[in-house]
């Protein structure tokens, strides 16, 4: 698979699936026995009817919008990585699970900044590790 095709799949994940919603697409996009790693779960997600569902449940109880910004983006082999940029605006009574708790959002709009990295395999996105700054967001909700 070629640097420009995994650029292009991740790039259409950020913007069509994060930034508009479209879980739907994901099929197209990811595996179906993917792995999702973030810092807010001490288990990965695994399984792309798991991440769906997760995604679900952000899009309708916590972030009712988002806008990514990448700043950098990378690969070599089967590994994608970006340093990345996030603008959520929060739901009114929504609740932003992190490492140290959960945390009301007020519906607040903030920016958090991230790193990225996935491996593809078969095409698609078979893994992806989220890294990021828990303590900027949180400091921006209010929680320090």
């Amino acid at each position: 698979m070629s640097i420009e095709t995994m650029k292009a799949i991740v790039l259409r994940y950020l913007k069509q699936v994060l930034d508009n919603g479209q879980v739907d697409i994901l099929d197209e996009l990811l595996t179906e026995d993917c792995v999702i790693h973030r810092p807010e779960f001490p288990a990965p997600i695994v399984g792309l009817d798991n991440f769906k569902a997760f995604l679900s449940l952000a899009f309708t109880a916590i972030v009712c919008r988002m806008e990514t910004t990448v700043h950098d983006i990378m690969a070599e082999g089967d590994l994608l990585s970006c340093r990345l940029s996030h603008k959520f605006v929060f739901f009114e009574n929504a609740v932003l699970p992190s490492r140290i708790g959960t945390h009301e959002t007020g519906g607040r709009e903030v920016v958090g900044a991230a790193m990225a990295m996935c491996r593809f395999r078969d095409g698609k996105i078979a893994e992806e590790w989220v890294f990021k700054d828990e303590i900027g967001l949180l400091m921006q909700l209010g929680a320090f």
